[in-house]
């Protein structure tokens, strides 16, 4: 509930009273870990993606199971897209060495 209230206020462009709401639902359920891996990503939409990697390693910190998710979460979209980039240029690269081969 919080993290869809938090991203009806941000859509209406209302991030500090977004952040409140996500705020106070991550101090509610802050020992609720599975809450963490949305709440990285809303900080890193609202707040920058510094701070959305600053809430992923408290996240695991604090709990190991959800670590991955946290991390993933806290990637920012360019950061993804050069991932994305960079694993299509080694398919690529691979798929050039193979049909080469033959």
């Amino acid at each position: 509930m919080y993290m869809m209230r938090g991203a009806t206020l941000k859509a209406a462009h209302q991030n500090p009273a977004a952040r409140k709401v996500v705020d106070a639902g991550l101090a509610y359920f802050g020992k609720a870990e599975d809450a963490w891996p949305d709440a990285v990503r809303f900080y890193g939409e609202t707040q920058g993606w510094d701070e959305a990697k600053r809430r992923a390693a408290d996240c695991g910190k604090q709990f190991r199971r959800v670590s991955a998710r946290c991390s993933a979460a806290a990637v920012s979209p360019a950061e993804q897209a050069a991932a994305e980039r960079k694993d299509k240029a080694k398919a690529d690269n691979l798929f050039e060495r193979v049909l080469k081969k033959k």
